[in-house]
């Protein structure tokens, strides 16, 4: 089953600030820009079992932002799960 407009389902957060008026208003969550959401540098990942030493990820460098969405996608036995 595939649901249309799944990103619509995940709650969207918000913080609240007291403004000078006594109100309270909804703020988006501002991060600094150098702040990552996910940031990863040169990702190894090696299985080890009798037949061999096997490296599914090497030298995986990624870098993903808050708000960002992202697709990995390649063939099968490319390391997406892995990853």
């Amino acid at each position: 089953m595939v649901r249309k407009n799944w990103w619509k389902l995940a709650p969207q957060k918000s913080i609240q600030s007291e403004t000078g008026n006594g109100r309270s208003d909804k703020l988006n969550p501002v991060l600094p820009p150098s702040s990552h959401l996910i940031d990863l540098r040169q990702v190894v990942k090696t299985y080890h079992s009798s037949a061999g030493d096997f490296t599914a990820l090497k030298g995986i460098d990624l870098t993903a932002e808050a708000g960002e969405f992202l697709a990995i996608i390649g063939k099968s036995g490319s390391g997406k799960s892995t990853l």
